[in-house]
């Protein structure tokens, strides 16, 4: 018996040493380290995802990008150059964390899109990728190209993208927005292109129910072009910044600016937002408009801030509304608190001025910091500054609210720096306070019209040459 095993024993040891001296096992071997090798150059880590302590392993979908290795085409859903409504929703639906919106020989055509509660994905759209709305499926005139509804964290990249709309066929309505976002949290848009919409570039705000609102929103390096009523709207919304991003040719549909902060309800709010680096041009009516009417004493109080943005040749005789680069207005007889900032404002060119105003003085207030106005109120029709009565038939308390913090001003026309246009419903002219650098080029300073400036409380304008 014991001999047997020490047989077998040798067979095995013999059978195996053969099989190593074997070139084509060796050459197997080899091959495999090849391949690991390879597949360890490959991964690298996205950016924008978790630090390198905390790799996600990627793969190349396509050449040139990289995105994380669980990402799925979208098109791979059942796209079809006719209609990919169908393929998208059900691409955005799925259970999918990372979906890439893929190029295709034709544009991604769809009908109106509602998602409902899509929460945590990271969305890329590939350079190049057109998401169009369908020809005549838009009857209805709130039909929005994508309407995101109480979604949350939601990063959607598209550099090089655009979602457009056939405006053009849309002779009625204004509310067709190209990208809607309602009652939502957490999101990111980046790179993308709006443009050619009924209605919005964006649309921010809360649900239908009352005192809803968006929150935690980032916007970046996007465009917003040849929009029927906005560039983009905020109607209810908390905690939003928006960057490095244009804003311009509205035109269609009233009001036709650049941004319009309007809220819909007095239980609406529009606290810490923020525009850094932002450009308003060529739009219809105001580059920047504050319609804040329906906001009361009894509002959440506002915050909103503009940082290093620039405006400028916007504002049409076209438009039935008031000809400014800014237009800020309120509710007259009860206005809502907060403050609105305007830090290194630049505006080049423009044939009206920079501020347009019926604001009363006790509410919100308003201030301009480190402002560059050049090239301004060319039609000669405008002050750089004009201050009206919120109403004219019943009686007003104030005009004012504002501070201007070393503000240089460059224009060759007649008009005085500031107008004031009262009325006899006008109490008092208040809380105006202004450091002002301009050529003396005998310009009048204030101009009161309808209005005894001795009823004026706590107005202060200081004036220094700009040689």
């Amino acid at each position: 018996m014991k001999n047997t095993f020490n047989i077998l024993l040798i067979y095995l040891l013999v059978t195996f040493f053969t099989a190593c001296s074997n070139d084509n096992f060796l050459e197997e071997v080899v091959v495999a380290e090849e391949v690991t090798e390879e597949l360890v150059e490959d991964k690298e880590v996205d950016p924008v995802d978790p630090p390198v302590s905390t790799p996600i392993p990627t793969v190349t979908l396509k050449e040139g990008q990289i995105y994380p290795e669980n990402g799925v085409m979208a098109s791979t859903f059942g796209y079809t150059k006719e209609n990919a409504t169908v393929a998208l929703k059900a691409a955005l639906e799925s259970n999918n964390s990372v979906i890439i919106i893929d190029k295709q020989e034709a544009d991604w055509i769809i009908e109106p899109l509602k998602l409902f509660g899509i929460n945590n994905k990271r969305i890329f759209i590939e350079e190049g990728v057109v998401i169009r709305s369908k020809a005549f499926a838009f009857g209805v005139l709130s039909a929005s190209l994508i309407d995101l509804i109480m979604c949350e964290d939601l990063i959607i990249d598209g550099y090089g993208a655009s979602f457009q709309m056939n405006k053009e066929e849309y002779t009625d309505g204004e509310w067709r927005h190209a990208l809607s976002i309602r009652g939502s949290s957490g999101i990111t848009i980046r790179g993308l292109e709006f443009r050619d919409s009924g209605g919005d570039g964006i649309y921010l705000s809360g649900t239908e129910n009352p005192g809803t609102f968006s929150e935690n929103i980032i916007i970046e390096d996007i465009k917003s072009i040849n929009n029927k009523r906005q560039g983009f709207s905020i109607i209810s919304a908390k905690n939003v910044w928006v960057s490095n991003s244009l804003f311009s040719e509205t035109n269609g549909a009233l009001p036709e600016s650049g941004v319009d902060f309007e809220p819909n309800r007095e239980s609406d709010i529009l606290q810490n937002i923020n525009f850094n680096n932002c450009s308003f041009t060529k739009n219809k009516h105001a580059g920047i408009l504050l319609s804040l009417g329906n906001l009361t004493s009894n509002s959440s109080p506002i915050s909103i801030n503009f940082t290093d943005c620039f405006t400028s040749s916007n504002s049409s005789i076209e438009n039935a509304y008031v000809d400014s680069e800014i237009v800020i207005g309120g509710n007259s007889s009860s206005l809502v608190q907060g403050d609105v900032q305007f830090d290194r404002l630049t505006i080049d060119g423009s044939d009206w001025g920079m501020l347009y105003s019926r604001k009363v003085a006790e509410g919100f207030h308003v201030t301009f910091t480190d402002c560059i106005l050049k090239n301004i109120c060319r039609d000669n029709s405008k002050s750089p500054i004009t201050l009206e009565v919120a109403d004219y038939s019943s009686e007003t308390e104030s005009l004012g609210g504002f501070t201007f913090n070393n503000i240089e001003v460059e224009y060759f026309t007649e008009v005085p720096l500031i107008t004031i246009n009262g009325w006899e419903t006008l109490k008092t002219l208040k809380d105006i306070q202004g450091n002002f650098k301009m050529l003396q080029n005998g310009n009048q300073i204030i101009k009161y019209s309808n209005y005894d400036k001795i009823n004026n409380t706590n107005v202060s304008i200081l004036l220094e040459d700009l040689k």
